[in-house]
């Protein structure tokens, strides 16, 4: 990706710019998504793929060698070592991850929660805090315990699952799945996301278009990039 972003860049052409990401979107080399993206200040759609490049496939073996060896460092520690590792990483991840959807929390505060969730599964006690559900959800994926979702309703089934702590019913979704509506994403009173728009169909584009998405992750030919 960032050889071909240099390419493209240097041609001073935008015609031939084009003509040179069409050519490149047609090598036989390349994998289609079936999926597209629309940048928030543009109005073309472009369709996602992407071509696996020899240095790309370097990096995905060069990744799975140094995943066997972090296995295996990982299951050489002490069990509370493991557990203060986890905790961080789960910590981390999750703040990033409300940083980047406008969500106020802080690293403090998930891991204070991560650790009491910790004791009440020791304890079989009960415990009122935010994120409690979402960070449950991360201790099912840790032990293999969740699956894919193949289709809309596990996606709002799953959303149902990991908010009802947080969300009061009044803001869950008015839809059969998703909103309604068009929807929007800020951060420090920033647009940094804006939804599907189809009027009154926005909600069956979006079930579109995510019906696409799960095709896409349970095609064959994407190891390389789920790996």
């Amino acid at each position: 990706m960032r050889y071909f972003h240099k390419e493209y860049y240097n041609i001073k052409s935008f015609e031939d710019r084009r003509s040179k990401a069409k050519e490149r979107a047609n090598y036989d080399s390349s994998i289609k998504t079936n999926l597209e993206i629309k940048p928030i200040d543009q109005p073309d759609k472009f369709n996602l793929y992407y071509v696996p490049t020899n240095c790309t496939i370097e990096l995905v073996s060069e990744i799975s060698r140094l995943d066997v060896i972090l296995e295996n460092i990982y299951e050489g520690l002490p069990g509370l070592a493991q557990r203060n590792f986890f905790v961080d990483m789960l910590s981390m991840e999750l703040q990033s991850t409300n940083e980047l959807e406008g969500v106020r929390s802080s690293k403090e505060e998930i891991v204070r929660t991560t650790r009491k969730i910790i004791d009440e599964n020791n304890k079989k006690g009960k415990i009122e805090a935010r994120f409690k559900n979402v960070i449950k959800s991360y201790f099912e994926l840790k032990e293999g315990n969740l699956k894919s979702p193949v289709d809309c309703q596990d996606c709002r089934k799953i959303y149902d699952e990991i908010t009802c702590d947080g969300i009061s019913k009044d803001d869950f979704p008015d839809g059969k799945y998703f909103r309604k509506d068009i929807t929007y994403v800020y951060k420090n009173n920033k647009e940094i996301h804006r939804g599907i728009s189809a009027g009154e169909h926005t909600e069956e584009v979006m079930i579109d278009k995510m019906n696409d998405l799960f095709s896409f992750m349970h095609r064959s030919n994407i190891s390389i990039i789920i790996l």
